[in-house]
């Protein structure tokens, strides 16, 4: 007989992640695949064509015509309805429901493509493994989740987090944090220490006057019912130099 969840070994996941995708908005879906005449929603449906069904109908979505780019499209623009005499397409406002079905469809081609989100999600698993192990085992319910906690954890070592031009990656990158709480993130920055003013992500090898590099450590917040609150530093860690080595690359 195994040892029981309390006694397994605990495990930590170092994911290195440099400019990679973090995840697929509805814009990338629509634009089309490098050397192909279609778009990329259109060539991920291609590959798995049986499981985007189960997504319709798991969303109830139906597409008389297939027209994959064109739901995109009403649902980014918040264009819906059929056409009118004149043939103009009727326009009314973004409503919570295209925002949800604009989101499942974002995820379930980000799950399936090589993004950061499919591999949060992949060892993700690990944690929702480790719970249902503890209910099996009788664990009380208000116990699971500290359990859980210190037997998984998964930390992103991003080394463009927070750089200029990063924006939209930084802010899918917090909502990962937001929607995983055992996922955190560490960066390295750049502080000049006599005027305190930090410099964000440097990955040149300048030096100022009496400038010390930090590892900063971030996660999610969440208040009393579990809804997230914000990012914040959890740890931070002087380094004796520069952490980049070789090419620059996430070593």
């Amino acid at each position: 007989r195994g040892a029981p969840a309390a006694r397994m070994p605990s495990m930590v996941t170092l994911t290195p992640v440099y400019r990679e995708d973090v995840s697929y908005s509805g814009e990338d879906l629509r634009q089309a695949v490098d050397g192909e005449n279609v778009s990329m929603l259109r060539f991920i449906i291609s590959m798995m064509p049986t499981e985007w069904s189960a997504m319709l109908q798991r969303a109830k979505l139906t597409l008389p015509h297939q027209n994959f780019e064109s739901l995109l499209d009403e649902l980014h623009n918040g264009i819906v309805g059929t056409r009118s005499a004149g043939g103009a397409m009727p326009r009314r406002r973004h409503t919570d429901e295209d925002a949800r079905l604009l989101r499942e469809i974002c995820t379930w081609a980000s799950s399936r493509s090589q993004t950061l989100m499919r591999t949060v999600r992949g060892i993700a698993s690990y944690a929702d493994a480790t719970r249902v192990l503890a209910r099996l085992e009788g664990v009380p319910e208000a116990d699971i989740e500290p359990l859980v906690a210190a037997k998984f954890n998964h930390v992103v070592c991003a080394q463009a987090y927070g750089t200029d031009g990063m924006e939209d990656k930084d802010d899918q990158v917090n909502k990962l944090l937001q929607q995983y709480p055992h996922l955190s993130i560490v960066t390295a920055q750049y502080e000049e220490d006599e005027e305190g003013e930090e410099l964000g992500n440097v990955t040149r090898r300048s030096k100022g006057p009496r400038g010390t590099y930090h590892l900063m450590h971030r996660r999610a917040t969440f208040d009393r019912q579990g809804s997230p609150t914000g990012i914040a530093a959890v740890h931070r860690i002087r380094l004796p130099g520069h952490p980049i080595i070789g090419e620059g690359k996430p070593e």
